[in-house]
Order: structure tokens, then C-alpha cells, then sequence
């Protein structure tokens, strides 16, 4: 089990690194903010380039609420296709619980932003734990 603490900072995603997972064994993150923010999960492999990743999907997020009739409703088609697993509310209230299956053996890098938090607040705390 692994534990992570950390913080998230307003308007950004915060990146911590998963090391050592296993091929095939259940995985899950569980997020317990220090106070309400909503937070939203994402994984992919340590192999991507991670700063291109984020470029192109916050310009694909873009897109979508300038062109979707409903870009809530299709953002998790786009959340699928870029990420390995991701989560938004399958904790507690707001919280997000991430669980998957490991692809391959490695490490992965685990992306969390807070929704609920006004630009400007300072960082929030979290704590996780991921194991598996």
C-alpha cells in the first residue's frame, strides 16, 4: 500500500507518481481532502509526455464546451479515450475512488485537480492511499 500526501493547487492538476504496480492486480485510490473540492482522478502510464497530454486534452475540453450540444455528456467519452482510468464522484459525496486493473507492470502517474475550488484559494491538503 502506498500512501500519498500532498496538496492540489487551484486551476492546476497536480501529478504523483504510482511506482511499482503489478500486471493484472486491483488498483484503487481513494481521496480524502481536507476540505470539499471535488476532486477528479486521472492515470496514465509514466511512458506519455505528459506536459503534450495535458495540452492536448484541455484543448479538446475547450472544444467541446465551444461546440457540443452537451459537452458535459461527451467529456467522459474523451476522458475514456486519454486516460488509462479515471473518476470524478465514486467516493464519498463528492470524493473520487479510483479503482482499475493494471495494465503492466510499472509505475503510473496519478493526475488530481479540485473542481470546487475558487482561483485564488490556497492549496488543499489531501491525503490517498493507493494499493493494489
Amino acid at each position: 500500500m502506498q500512501e500519498i500526501r500532498g496538496t492540489i493547487n487551484p486551476g492546476e492538476v497536480d501529478i504523483f507518481v504510482l511506482s511499482g504496480l503489478k500486471q493484472a492486480r486491483r488498483s484503487m485510490s481513494r481521496w480524502k481532502p481536507l476540505r470539499n473540492l471535488d476532486p477528479v482522478l486521472s492515470l496514465v502510464p509514466t511512458s506519455v509526455d505528459l506536459p503534450e497530454l495535458i495540452a492536448t486534452y484541455r484543448a479538446e475540453v475547450q472544444r467541446l464546451a465551444q461546440t457540443a450540444a452537451q459537452p458535459l455528456v461527451e467529456l467522459p467519452a474523451l476522458n475514456d479515450k486519454t486516460f488509462l482510468a479515471w473518476d470524478d464522484d465514486s467516493g464519498k459525496g463528492y470524493n473520487a475512488a479510483l479503482e482499475f486493473i493494471v495494465p503492466q507492470d510499472g509505475d503510473y502517474f496519478l493526475g488530481a485537480s479540485g473542481r470546487l475550488q475558487p482561483p485564488g484559494a490556497s492549496p488543499a491538503a489531501i491525503t490517498a492511499c493507493c494499493w493494489g
